[in-house]
């Protein structure tokens, strides 16, 4: 047990293959699971980034559209900008 200035350091186990091997065969009967999980985990990842490419075009205009004074869109503006 180290003292109380020392930091416990975490050691590789001496067969890093086999405890992996060991580990995922823990989660054979969850395999669908986990590629579903990684699946849902990628999709998520793209619709952000396509999320951002489509709401660029309508951002960019709206300085200069709340610049100008319209009625009914200075109050959205006023929360956007502000």
């Amino acid at each position: 047990m180290p003292g109380p200035n020392r930091k416990m350091t975490a050691h590789r186990p001496k067969n890093l293959k086999g405890t992996t091997l060991r580990i995922l065969s823990y989660l054979k009967p969850f395999k669908w699971r986990m590629i579903l999980v990684v699946v849902l985990i990628a999709l998520a990842a793209a619709c952000n980034i396509a999320g951002t490419y489509i709401l660029s075009p309508l951002l960019s205009g709206l300085p200069a559209h709340c610049g100008s004074p319209s009625g009914s869109s200075s109050g959205f503006c006023h929360v956007i900008l502000n």
